[in-house]
């Protein structure tokens, strides 16, 4: 999965591409979909990325502050 920071860059750059071929085709368009679904998708891939990153800290921070250790702290999240 790529860096939070380069997604972060894709999808603004996605948006621009996107408001870009808005006013130059006009909302039905094929161009304007397939753009809006690519920037969908790394959208969906941020989300993803963030989630689980979120989700890693929970756990090493719950495993840390209780006698408890998840041998499945780093396999869950590959």
């Amino acid at each position: 999965m790529r860096e939070l920071s380069i997604l972060k860059d894709q999808i603004e750059q996605g948006r621009q591409e996107l408001s870009r071929l808005v006013d130059q085709y006009g909302i039905p368009n094929v161009k304007v979909l397939e753009q809006s679904m690519a920037l969908d998708e790394l959208i969906n891939e941020y989300n993803r990325y963030s989630f689980r990153m979120n989700l890693k800290k929970q756990i090493i921070c719950h495993s840390n502050s209780s006698s408890l250790k998840f041998r499945f702290k780093d396999q869950l999240l590959q």
